[in-house]
């Protein structure tokens, strides 16, 4: 069993109000985001909730219905990883899509910085 500590938490939940903040200011611009895990990820910010920053990247990582992941599917982590079966991320058997939209959960946003 584990339970955060009441100081982690609470400051876990400004780093998130934070990111939530600055991601709000750059919807529709490019960025270039660093996440806690050290993935480096470009696209365009498209929508940001209470959980999220959804960004449309031009590569198969972004949601489809019945996984996450890179073509594992099944189980996602909210910024690139699944396990799993399920279609994954992108649709099975096509090149890299324009339109693609990835979810990134707002606590594991390391960086995002403007590129246009």
């Amino acid at each position: 069993m584990y339970q955060c500590e009441h100081q982690l938490a609470d400051h876990l939940k400004k780093h998130k109000e934070h990111a939530k903040h600055a991601c709000k200011q750059l919807v529709n611009h490019k960025v270039k985001v660093l996440t806690i895990d050290g993935e480096s990820i470009e696209g365009i910010v498209v929508n940001v909730d209470e959980h999220y920053v959804f960004l449309q990247v031009e590569d198969q990582r972004g949601f489809y219905p019945g996984g996450y992941g890179p073509g594992g599917g099944g189980h996602g982590h909210g910024h690139g990883h699944g396990h799993g079966p399920g279609p994954g991320w992108g649709p099975p058997g096509h090149g890299p899509n324009p339109n693609v939209i990835l979810p990134l959960a707002l606590f594991n946003l390391l960086t995002i910085s403007l590129l246009w």
